[in-house]
C-alpha cells in the first residue's frame, strides 16, 4: 500500500476551509437564507464528486478506506473534545449563576437560613445546555469521508507467489 493515508483528511480539511469561505462570501453578497439548505447540498455533492473523480481516482478502495478512517477518527476525537469543553464551560457558568443567585438571596433576606450548597447543579441542567445532539451530529459528519470509497479502484488480483500463472490446469492430461 502506498503512502496515501494523508489524502482524504487533507482533502476534507481543504474542502471545509474553502467551503466555509465560499459560504461567507455568498452571505456577504446577500445570499437568501431560504436557499442555504439547497446550496449546502450542492456544495457537498460538488466536493464529493470533485474528490472522488479527480483526487482519489487512482487510489484503491482499501487505500481510501484507510485514509477515510483516519479522517473519521480525527473528526470524532475533535467532536468529543469540543463536547467536553462545552460541557465544562456550561457547568462552570451554571455553578457561577447558582452561586450569584444564592448571594443575591442572602443579601435580600440577610438570613443564614438561605445558605445552601453552592454546587448543587443538576445533571439535567448541564445536558440541557450542552446538547448531546451536537456531539452526534459531529460524529455523523465524521463518517462522510467513507463516501469516497465508492470512487476507488477495485483491488487487482495478485499473481501467485512462485511467479507462475494459474492456467486452471490441474495436471490431468486431456485427449
Amino acid at each position: 500500500m502506498r503512502k496515501t493515508w494523508w489524502r482524504v483528511p487533507a482533502y476534507c480539511i481543504a474542502a471545509f476551509v474553502l467551503g466555509s469561505q465560499l459560504v461567507m462570501f455568498l452571505e456577504s453578497l446577500g445570499w437568501p437564507m431560504e436557499l442555504r439548505p439547497v446550496g449546502m447540498l450542492l456544495l457537498f455533492l460538488g466536493w464529493l464528486l470533485v474528490g472522488g473523480l479527480v483526487f482519489f481516482r487512482h487510489m484503491t478502495q482499501k487505500e481510501i478506506l484507510l485514509s477515510a478512517t483516519i479522517a473519521a477518527v480525527f473528526q470524532v476525537l475533535l467532536a468529543v473534545a469540543l463536547y467536553i469543553y462545552t460541557f465544562l464551560q456550561v457547568k462552570e457558568k451554571l455553578m457561577t449563576d447558582y452561586q450569584n443567585s444564592v448571594d443575591v438571596m442572602e443579601s435580600i433576606l440577610d438570613m443564614e437560613v438561605v445558605r445552601t450548597e453552592p454546587y448543587q447543579v443538576s445533571l439535567w441542567q448541564i445536558f440541557r445546555y450542552a446538547d448531546p445532539r451536537m456531539l452526534f451530529r459531529q460524529i455523523k459528519m465524521g463518517m462522510y469521508p467513507y463516501l469516497f470509497v465508492c470512487f476507488g479502484k477495485k483491488e487487482e488480483a495478485k499473481p501467485p507467489e512462485d511467479g507462475r500463472r494459474d492456467s486452471g490446469d490441474d495436471g490431468a492430461e486431456t485427449l
